[in-house]
């Protein structure tokens, strides 16, 4: 697994390389952004787990009129759902630091729907988890995960833009995996242009 984690930040860092190269003939932004809204588990982690909350923090460089590339951290938390009659609290908590690709479809700064592909390290920990009564110590994982979704973007100002995203997350962790989809909408910034 860790060579394919290793395989994958390098395959994206030798992307962003040739980007850049690319994008010699645009102009070229910072972008900053932030965002919320609900995320929502599934498969087997929807038994145990409710509709939770996530806020993302994201930094990102704009290439091509096309293609940004972004790096995002995000936390995510699950109440417990309470199915188990030993366990009656808790929730799960989900601190995500990971790469993204952005590719806008039509390369319109007014209106842009896009696809998002994203790779990065997520770190999971139960709070306020109550097992037959007894308080229990916090328990905590980490795992590799990619992530898949689509995205609009709409442009208010030369540097602000508003924007709705949803994006599926599998993530690998020990035994198993953890799939949930986060849904948000926020404000993003554009800072600058570095050349014309």
């Amino acid at each position: 697994m860790n060579k394919i984690k290793i395989g994958l930040y390098f395959l994206i860092f030798l992307t962003a390389i040739n980007l850049s190269a690319q994008g010699s003939r645009f102009n070229n932004y910072f972008i900053s952004s932030f965002g919320t809204g609900p995320s929502i588990p599934t498969s087997n982690f929807s038994n145990v787990y409710k509709l939770g909350l996530n806020f993302g923090l994201n930094g990102g460089y704009l290439f091509t009129k096309n293609i940004e590339a972004r790096l995002s951290l995000i936390y995510v938390y699950f109440p417990y759902k309470g199915t188990n009659s030993d366990i009656t609290g808790g929730t799960l908590h989900d601190i995500t630091v990971k790469g993204d690709l952005l590719y806008g479809i039509f390369a319109n700064p007014k209106f842009n729907p896009y696809g998002i592909l994203g790779l990065g390290e997520h770190f999971f920990y139960n709070s306020d988890l109550i097992v037959n009564g007894v308080s229990q110590s916090i328990e905590s994982e980490s795992g590799f995960g990619v992530s898949i979704g689509v995205g609009l973007s709409y442009l208010l100002t030369p540097q602000f833009s508003i924007y709705g995203e949803t994006q599926y997350n599998k993530v690998y962790t020990a035994g198993n995996s953890t799939n949930f989809y986060t849904v948000g909408a926020g404000v993003s910034y554009k800072w600058w242009s570095d050349r014309k």
